[in-house]
């Protein structure tokens, strides 16, 4: 069944708002040029547009004329959106095929517009090859990792997508074989229903697209504004936002403070220079990371100062834990560039003992300090007046 007159005019809102999305896309792009993503759905949206808009607009008998270039139009709008989604999951699509694809494609349109005219052949033979340029990626797409929700939200609508390309090249193959080779599949209710299902996984993957940059700035506004730069680890300000529900007004349990203090450091920033001290620091909170477990909280709180609270355990077993850190810290050298052994001074604290945050800090300092007096690579957890 064809469109009447007032829906065919209506149908020019699919490539305008087609052709809205990717100017969108151009200017978020230019704002946000490391988000390459971006950049390729604003030239699928913009072609898917400009082809929808020339389709509608070249009248029926002379259509045939313009298909070489339309169906050309169309599968590049499927290759942008295609290598779109995969550079969001850090992977490529295949060029080579998709070339191949393209050329196959266009002989096919070629010989059914100039030497055997069928209109709906064609538009069977660029479904199919569209199908085939989106499929080709979905392999990546579900060995790839995801970072957040928007990430497995534009999985899940690349696999739908597949789904209503391959239900759209059925039902073309069906209206080839039993209705008529000659059927204006874009004169039609369905094509004009098809339009609008591309519109909305358009539109659908322009809003996860610009959610997921969203989502990394915000995520790496966060680790920015809580994690330091130089070993990954929590920063001061993050550690006392957080360091407040292990003292015993918050937490039931039982939680160990230590404060720790890389020892001469001073000398190895002298002897191989800064960058070297950075590898040091960098090798000490990957260490002390390594063996702490997942509720304990560890930070950076200046220098080559670092301060950690155990969470759960009793004085003695974190003494053992503490001890089997200073152990492993004072028998592996950081690299064979900067073949030094790194120990550290250790101040240790019970927070049942404290409910300030700042006076348990203080007591683990004075611990730290006397340690160091101590002769260093040692721990201390009783202060001698």
């Amino acid at each position: 069944m064809l469109l009447n007159s007032a829906a065919n005019d209506f149908v020019l809102l699919v490539p305008i708002c087609l052709i809205f999305i990717g100017v969108f896309s151009t200017i978020l792009w230019l704002q946000h040029r490391h988000i390459h993503s971006l950049f390729w759905l604003a030239i699928g949206a913009v072609s898917a547009g400009a082809g929808l808009l020339g389709q509608s607009l070249v009248p029926a008998e002379a259509l045939f004329k313009w298909a070489f270039w339309l169906a050309f139009i169309y599968l590049a709008t499927f290759i942008a959106l295609a290598q779109a989604i995969a550079l969001r999951f850090h992977t490529q699509i295949s060029w080579f095929f998709c070339l191949v694809i393209l050329v196959l494609n266009q002989i096919g349109i070629f010989y059914f517009s100039f030497i055997d005219e069928q209109i709906s052949v064609r538009y069977a033979i660029n479904g199919l090859s569209i199908f085939l340029i989106f499929s080709h990626i979905l392999p990546a797409l579900y060995h790839a990792k995801t970072r957040h929700q928007f990430d497995q939200w534009l999985k899940r609508c690349a696999v739908l997508m597949m789904a209503c390309l391959l239900f759209r090249e059925i039902l073309l193959i069906y209206l080839v074989f039993n209705v008529s080779p000659t059927f204006n599949y874009s004169q039609s209710y369905i094509g004009f229903l098809t339009q609008f299902i591309g519109l909305f996984f358009q539109l659908l993957f322009a809003a996860l697209l610009i959610g997921t940059g969203i989502q990394d700035t915000l995520i790496a506004l966060d680790k920015e504004r809580n994690f330091d730069d130089l070993t990954g680890i929590l920063n001061r300000r993050s550690f006392f936002e957080k360091a407040s529900h292990y003292l015993p007004g918050d937490s039931k349990h039982s939680n160990v403070l230590f404060m720790c203090d890389i020892d001469y450091f001073k000398q190895v920033n002298d002897q191989y220079g800064h960058a070297a001290g950075d590898q040091v620091l960098k090798f000490f909170a990957d260490q002390l990371s390594s063996l702490l477990g997942s509720n304990d909280l560890f930070a950076r709180i200046g220098g080559e100062e670092f301060v950690c609270i155990l969470y759960d355990v009793s004085l003695p077993e974190a003494l053992e834990t503490i001890e089997n850190i200073r152990h492993i810290l004072s028998t592996e050298v950081v690299s064979p560039e900067i073949p030094v052994l790194v120990t550290a001074s250790f101040g240790v604290v019970q927070l049942n003992q404290c409910n300030v945050l700042e006076d348990a800090l203080k007591h683990a300092d004075q611990l730290m300090y006397q340690a160091k007096l101590a002769g260093r690579d040692n721990i201390q957890h009783r202060l001698i007046k």
